[in-house]
């Protein structure tokens, strides 16, 4: 593994509200995962075989070098289950880009030693997945035991490298209106960052999706009781209309782009492709005047709750 010289010092921080910088290319590092999430869109599985090579990895950093793309995101798949994680992340941090993140459940983070070889070599953003207030909510979700209380110690390794720590919850079903109660451990437990997610559906997830109407008592007060706490809040793929008076805290896709490979597959800007592919607009959306912004909603959603909770913004209602 590449020996880094001198202590790894974390970069500034990501601009308020931000998830990505303008030009971060996103690096699918494995097809495996200690969890199997009840909504996760990913192919992944403990029990598969790993597919993602080493040299496929390596040409990808070789194709975007940092002067052009000068953040690494790390996605999976649950990336620190590679037996090289270490040596690729050294690989990255020695060819100069400015910033890594890399996106966890922090399992693998809970254990003292790994954790600080990880910060030895140097992760600036932590985003962790963690979706509920609870043990068995948690293990509900994740269907793994003891993903809570490692993912919680995990947070604890995370702040003491001095990384951003930036939690992604995926606001569904079996967590709704434990949101609020999801937010005040977040703060409690040092986060700095909360983005709560919308789910993104499959067909076996249709299960997991919450009316907009129902999610949107509990997701005001998640937000209030985040924001009172000091932290950093963002709504990623929440139609804004159907949380009024929370429009700022929308993240500002135009202003980043997250180009994503997955094995032979490139996505050039990802949130173009979920807007072109994954997301339609309503009969509402003609006359809104946060189109431009709001990519509108998933199709899935609309097949199974349908349109009533979505209403345009006009010069009237703003």
């Amino acid at each position: 593994m590449p020996v880094l010289a001198g202590e790894y010092q974390p970069s500034a921080p990501l601009a308020r509200g931000r998830l990505y910088d303008a030009r971060t290319i996103s690096l699918h590092l494995t097809d495996l995962c200690n969890e199997a999430c009840v909504f996760c869109a990913a192919d992944t599985a403990a029990g598969r075989d790993e597919t993602v090579t080493s040299a496929e990895l390596i040409a990808v950093l070789d194709a975007h070098p940092p002067a052009d793309w000068p953040t690494v995101n790390i996605h999976g798949g649950e990336p620190t289950l590679r037996p090289d994680f270490l040596e690729l992340l050294a690989q990255i941090r020695t060819r100069g880009y400015q910033r890594v993140i890399l996106q966890t459940n922090a399992i693998r983070m809970s254990n003292q030693a790994y954790a600080e070889a990880v910060h030895r070599i140097g992760v600036d953003v932590f985003v962790c997945g963690f979706h509920a207030a609870d043990p068995a909510t948690a293990a509900r979700i994740t269907r793994n035991p003891k993903a809570y209380d490692l993912a919680l110690r995990g947070f604890e390794r995370i702040k003491q490298g001095g990384a951003t720590l930036r939690v992604t919850t995926v606001v569904c079903a079996e967590n709704v209106t434990d949101l609020p109660a999801v937010a005040s451990l977040c703060a409690a437990r040092g986060v700095d960052h909360l983005n709560f997610s919308a789910l993104q559906p499959q067909d076996f997830a249709r299960g997991s999706l919450v009316p907009y109407d129902v999610c949107r008592p509990y997701l005001t007060e998640a937000v209030e009781v985040a924001r009172a706490a000091g932290l950093v809040v963002t709504l990623e793929g929440v139609p804004y209309c159907t949380c009024p008076g929370l429009e700022a805290l929308h993240v500002d896709w135009r202003s980043q782009n997250l180009k994503v490979t997955f094995h032979d597959l490139t996505i050039d800007n990802f949130n173009a492709f979920l807007n072109a592919t994954t997301r339609v607009r309503t009969a509402a959306c003609g006359a809104c005047l946060l189109r431009a912004e709001c990519g509108g909603v998933y199709r899935d959603y609309l097949d199974v709750h349908g349109d009533a909770a979505f209403e345009a913004y006009t010069l009237e209602a703003s």
